[in-house]
Parts: C-alpha cells; sequence; structure tokens
C-alpha cells in the first residue's frame, strides 16, 4: 500500500486552527482489510479534557459521552474541557467525498475518538483491489471555549463547501 498525505495547517483566528489532511491509499497488490476498531484517523485528549474528567464530548446531531456517540454515523465530533481555568477542545469533521460518508464513530469517555468505517465493515473486512486508491479527508478543529462559542456547527458548514 502507498499511503500519500498533504497535510495543511491555517490559522484563520486567534483562537482557531485548522489541519486539513487529505489521505491517499493506494493499493500496489490486492489488499484485504479486517474489522478494526482503531484505524484510518483518531485522536485522543488529554485526561483533563475527557469526559471521565468532566469533558464533553458531543456529536453533530447533539448526542453525547460515549453512550450517545458510540457507533453513530455523524459528520463530526467535538471533544472539550476545562484544564488550569482555560476551556478548550478539538474537532473531527469528515468530508462529505468520503467513502462512508458518514461513517460511525469509535468513541471513548476516556478520551479517545475515531470516525472508523472499519470496525462496521460489512462482512467484517473490506477489499481494496489494485490500482484503485481510496481518497480520505478530514478536518482538525483545534479551539478555544465549548463547542457552541467556536462555532463547530458552522465551521463544519463551511468545510463540506471545500472540494
Amino acid at each position: 500500500m502507498r499511503d500519500t498525505r498533504d497535510i495543511i495547517v491555517t490559522a484563520p483566528s486567534a483562537d482557531v486552527r485548522l489541519i486539513d489532511f487529505r489521505i491517499r491509499l493506494e493499493p500496489l497488490t490486492d489488499i484485504r482489510i479486517l474489522k478494526n476498531n482503531h484505524s484510518l484517523f483518531s485522536a485522543r485528549m488529554v485526561p483533563e479534557l475527557s469526559v471521565k474528567s468532566g469533558g464533553t464530548l458531543i456529536n453533530a446531531q447533539g448526542q453525547t459521552s460515549e453512550k450517545g456517540t458510540w457507533g453513530v454515523r455523524s459528520p463530526w465530533c467535538d471533544y472539550s474541557g476545562t484544564r488550569a481555568g482555560v476551556t478548550e477542545g478539538l474537532a473531527i469533521f469528515q468530508h462529505p467525498s468520503n467513502r462512508w460518508y458518514p461513517a460511525p464513530w469509535f468513541t471513548r469517555d476516556y478520551g479517545f475518538f475515531s470516525p472508523t468505517p472499519m470496525y462496521w465493515l460489512e462482512d467484517d473486512r473490506l477489499d481494496l483491489p489494485q490500482g484503485q486508491p481510496l481518497t480520505l479527508q478530514y478536518r482538525v478543529v483545534v479551539h478555544s471555549d465549548d463547542v457552541q462559542q467556536a462555532q463547530i456547527a458552522v465551521l463544519f458548514e463551511e468545510y463540506e463547501q471545500t472540494p
């Protein structure tokens, strides 16, 4: 497999950093990927921002915590909380052009979250034929404040329009 990644970091404001990922997976031979729960793209928050420490994990539909977001298809999830008196967070957006969009989320209250279709594969496997690349795009939003004040839903609407 040839894995090519383009990563672009921008700072549209003093309180927001955008990190855009374009991942191209090109099978150099026929590939079979088996069911896996931690795959493709993920983040893990510092323990102080986790749900277990009083932080908030929320998806685009307003469902919260591992109980409300695990296995749920959603275009984005956001994790935020307060540490050292500062509220901060991180969101992961899935691009609408991604295969499986929106993929189900593998979430944990200890701070891990991933838009991973690999845990919910049809027939517990994914076959990628040689020469047929798979391109996936994600945006990570590092932000001050909580999901509402950081306007994560608005930022996602803007991201949806990017090619």
